[in-house]
């Protein structure tokens, strides 16, 4: 175990990088993935007087709709969520009483990106209803779930994974770590899906009233949205195309901005420094130094396939990651903790653009038995073609079959379906 003076020592040096833009990932994914660890992962230390579902290990949209007998506490008389029903004149906003969000999972507030995300998912249920694509709330649940899924897989895990790893899991179903899947693994709860914490941006465009937004403003939890931090989604989630002019989220690699080590949690509650705090998260899971952990895994029954399969080895430094400074204080590649390991293994593997083999292993098996074991699923003795999801929802199917096809340009990357299908799709009407 690293002492504080050490932990403290790593955090400073993450703090003090600079974070570069990666020009590949949307800047939404940031947040679509905060969304997805909400969804999955409970609260490591739950804000006082805060209640939600119990947390599942599985990607069930608990976290919009609480539990199935929880429902209709959410919904109004016509089972559709009442959005604008409470601010009339007002910008669209998650419902609230006293400034609180009344959603079942209270992390769904933590900045105005990720609410109006959760928004957006409570416009597109009711926009199931609305076109008739259900004929109840929770067939309405399934095919939003259905789609959430398949966006997941389709179009957020194939930027963030190495694609040796995305195939691998996704396209062969092989799981390598084996992990339990009733229960998520600290490996990636306190390590490795924290990635996303050194995708923030320093600033950000898309909100026409307030022009380069900076991060510490968009944290505002128990607050009425303003009109001025409405954001406009084409900024947020583009085509899925080469050179999108779509504003990027930062690259991964082990520097995050230093808004990040001081983040609001409301009136009353001291600001959160998320660097230390994930550090110290790692620390008390007791969770192995990465390169410790990669030793595990190599060493094991499965490790000369994975070799073979993933090419997966120890980083073998630091790299451009305050080298001489941890060093002063006895912090080397080899006792670097896991989290800043997968960092800095996807700053070595592709200089930041996706997450290196390590990282990307543990968030594909632990995400692929989320959607596997998932009471509706996408997932069929097999991942499916995006055709086949379609074709198992009906005339909501169909109508995101047409919008792809609609939409398609020749510069699309390998992704054919992404946010930005549904975003249009729904926005329109």
């Amino acid at each position: 175990m690293l002492t504080d003076i050490q932990i403290r020592a790593i955090a400073k040096a993450m703090v003090s990088g600079q974070s570069i833009i990666a020009n590949r990932i949307d800047a939404g994914y940031t947040y679509f993935g905060q969304f997805i660890a909400h969804e999955v992962v409970p609260p490591t230390h739950p804000l006082p007087g805060t209640k939600r579902t119990a947390t599942t290990p599985y990607l069930d949209l608990d976290s919009l709709y609480g539990t199935v007998d929880q429902m209709p506490r959410f919904l109004d008389q016509h089972d559709r969520f009442p959005i604008g029903q409470n601010f009339p004149g007002g910008p669209d906003d998650l419902p609230r009483q006293n400034g609180m969000a009344k959603v079942p999972e209270p992390r769904s507030d933590d900045n105005v990106i990720l609410s109006q995300l959760h928004l957006f998912l409570q416009r597109f249920h009711n926009f199931v209803i609305d076109k008739g694509f259900a004929e109840s709330p929770l067939e309405a649940r399934r095919l939003v779930t259905l789609v959430f899924q398949l966006l997941t897989v389709e179009d957020y895990l194939r930027q963030v994974l190495a694609p040796v790893v995305f195939d691998s899991y996704f396209r062969f179903h092989k799981r390598w770590l084996n992990f339990d899947a009733t229960k998520i693994p600290p490996e990636f709860s306190r390590a490795a899906f924290r990635f996303g914490h050194t995708m923030a941006r320093p600033f950000y465009e898309g909100f026409p009233g307030t022009p380069d937004a900076k991060l510490e403003q968009l944290f505002r939890p128990d607050a009425n949205l303003e009109a001025a931090l409405v954001l406009e989604w084409p900024q947020f989630f583009g085509w899925p195309e080469e050179d999108d002019p779509t504003q990027d989220a930062a690259r991964l690699d082990p520097f995050l901005v230093a808004a990040m080590g001081s983040i609001p949690r409301g009136a009353g509650s001291a600001p959160v420094d998320i660097v230390l705090m994930n550090l110290r998260s790692g620390q008390e899971a007791e969770l192995p130094a990465g390169g410790a952990y990669v030793a595990t895994i190599l060493d094991g029954p499965n490790g000369d396939a994975i070799r073979a399969a993933l090419s997966l080895d120890r980083v073998p430094d630091l790299g451009d990651f305050a080298a001489a400074e941890l060093a002063a204080v006895g912090v080397s590649i080899d006792n670097l903790p896991l989290w800043p390991y997968v960092l800095v293994e996807a700053m070595h593997s592709n200089k930041g653009q996706h997450l290196g083999v390590l990282g990307s292993m543990i968030c594909a098996e632990v995400l692929a038995n989320s959607i596997i074991y998932a009471q509706h699923s996408i997932y069929r003795n097999g991942w499916p073609a995006i055709d086949d999801v379609f074709a198992s929802m009906g005339r909501l199917g169909d109508l995101l079959q047409k919008e792809r096809r609609d939409s398609a340009r020749p510069r699309f990357t390998a992704r054919t379906f992404c946010v930005r299908h549904v975003v249009d799709m729904v926005l329109r009407g």
